[in-house]
This record gives C-alpha cells, sequence and structure tokens, in this order.
C-alpha cells in the first residue's frame, strides 16, 4: 500500500509540474514575453521545485501505514509462537 502511495505521489507531482508548466506557455503565447526570457526559466525551475516538494511530502505519509502493517503482521507471528 505504502509503494502504491508513492507512485501515486510522483504522478501528482509531475501533474503538478506539467500543468505549471502548460499554463506558464500558454500565458507567454498570449502576452509580448519570450519563452526563453531568464524569468520565464527561473518560474519552470521554480515549479520543477514545487513539483518535488510534492513528492517529498507525500511519500512520508506513506510509512505510518507501512510501519502499521508491518506491526500487525509482527503481531500474528508472535501470538503463533
Amino acid at each position: 500500500m505504502a509503494a502504491l502511495f508513492g507512485k501515486w505521489a510522483y504522478i501528482a507531482g509531475f501533474a503538478v509540474f506539467f500543468t505549471m508548466v502548460l499554463f506558464l506557455v500558454c500565458k507567454v503565447a498570449f502576452s509580448s514575453s519570450e519563452l526563453l526570457e531568464n524569468s520565464t526559466l527561473l518560474k519552470i525551475i521554480d515549479y520543477f521545485t514545487i513539483a518535488i516538494t510534492v513528492v517529498i511530502v507525500a511519500v512520508p505519509e506513506g510509512l505510518p501505514l507501512a510501519v502499521s502493517i508491518a506491526m500487525a503482521f509482527s503481531i500474528d507471528i508472535m501470538k503463533r509462537d
């Protein structure tokens, strides 16, 4: 379950990055600014940082779940012993 949660975190991070870059490209397309300006490239780097943050924050959320499941299995083994 924790691995599945981690995979969804990667998907969510990619979706956040893709959506933000898509909006930026649309904004640049309908304005007079260039796509390869320094400010635009810095925004893309900021968007990438936000996407990485989403993944980093979401992955540890699966850790308590993994620990709980491991403890439940260990309790069953201890009961049998």
